[in-house]
Parts: C-alpha cells; structure tokens; sequence
C-alpha cells in the first residue's frame, strides 16, 4: 500500500493501481477490508468480477499445495460465477 501512496506522487509507478491490487490482496485475509473493497466496488459491477477473479488466482496460487481439504472448499466456495 505505502508503494501505491507513493506512486500517486512519483513518476513511473502507478499508485491507483497499485492500491488496487493491495486492497484486493490484503482483502484475501481481513474481512473488513473485502466489506470496504465489494462496497467501493459495487458501483462497478464488471471490475468487481475482474477483482475477484484476481482474487481467486491469488489465493489459488497461495494454497496450491495445500494438502488441507478445508482450504480447497473454501476456495470452491468463493469462486466467482463465470457465467455472465
């Protein structure tokens, strides 16, 4: 997030951007923030999909190998609706 904060002011990095993405990330473990990031989003309806898509990706890629089931049910869980 302070690279995100910092990008707003310098050259060469893309703050909105990168404070996107961080949000999107530390939203994986802080309910509060995926409450705050879904009702800043909702307003946007095809970049909620996008975020939780990269979401998914994400957390996909951090518990790949996860032996646990529950991690994996989770996971199926909270898998957007693709078919829109």
């Amino acid at each position: 997030m302070a690279v995100g904060v910092a990008g707003l002011a310098l050259p060469g990095i893309q703050g909105v951007l990168t404070i996107a993405l961080a949000a999107a990330v530390l939203s994986l473990a802080s309910a509060t923030a995926d409450r705050v990031l879904r009702s800043v989003l909702g307003r946007w309806p095809r970049l909620l999909r996008r975020v939780d898509l990269f979401r998914h990706k994400v957390h996909r890629k951090l518990h790949r190998r996860s032996k646990d089931p529950e991690v994996d049910e989770v996971a199926e869980a909270s898998e957007p609706d693709q078919s829109r």
